[in-house]
């Protein structure tokens, strides 16, 4: 079975680093390509979470080629708009 190329938009949320926990722990169901935080601050409350998955920015992580889905995890509405528009 083909793995799910997945990234992660947003670290904001307090389920935000369970969610991307989650899907780091599911290696049989994921391959997870990093994730995108709105501020560096913020990296610092979850950053345990993250540790070892590179740190994006929304763009790269919509031009990653093959990219099956992004977890959203911003209460940005524009980055979380811009994931929909990927073809």
């Amino acid at each position: 079975m083909k793995k799910i190329k997945i990234a992660q938009i947003g670290t904001k949320h307090d389920h935000a680093p369970a969610a991307f926990k989650s899907i780091t722990h599911l290696t049989d169901i994921f391959e997870v390509v990093g994730f995108a935080s709105e501020n560096s601050d913020h990296d610092a409350q979850f950053g345990a979470a993250y540790e070892g998955y590179p740190r994006m920015t929304p763009e790269e992580i919509l031009a990653i080629p093959d990219l099956d889905a992004v977890v959203i995890e911003t209460s940005e509405l524009k980055t979380a708009l811009m994931s929909q528009s990927k073809p």
